[in-house]
């Protein structure tokens, strides 16, 4: 597994490997992190399928999914979502593992959560917010299907 993380606090498309620590676009078994240095709030848009292993976003950033499938297999992977991840109609964003949600995941427009398994025995919920989960347009509890 590698963390490849985005180099600056410029916004980018996601598929541009030269805005990656590794000059390549983070895959399945890599860490994607948008924490560039700076305080300029930049955007990555993702807009084709991928697939992360992890993804990580600093407070200035923005991870815009607006096209294809974001697959990440590991929520965010020990660390966490300190922006915002927005997830445009016609797009999808489909996670496993744990999210810890410390900034926003936004849908537009409102969406209908659902999960492949349900939780492990003692685990309260595949999402868990550091803070609430604001942005998001639902009610209720999270169960899964």
């Amino acid at each position: 597994m590698a963390e490849i993380s985005w180099l600056n606090d410029a916004s980018g498309d996601f598929d541009t490997a030269s805005g990656w620590s590794s000059d390549t676009v983070p895959g399945a078994s890599d860490d994607a992190i948008l924490d560039a240095s700076g305080s300029n709030a930049y955007t990555v848009t993702a807009s084709t399928n991928e697939t992360v292993l992890g993804v990580q976003t600093g407070s200035n950033a923005t991870l815009v999914v607006n096209g294809g499938t974001f697959t990440v297999g590991d929520g965010t992977d020990g660390g966490v979502n300190a922006g915002t991840i927005s997830v445009s109609n016609g797009a999808t964003l489909s996670l496993s593992g744990t999210v810890d949600n410390a900034g926003s995941i936004a849908f537009t427009p409102a969406i209908r959560l659902t999960f492949s398994s349900a939780p492990a025995p003692g685990e309260a919920a595949l999402l868990r917010a550091v803070e609430p989960l604001r942005s998001c347009p639902t009610t209720g509890m999270l169960t899964p299907l």
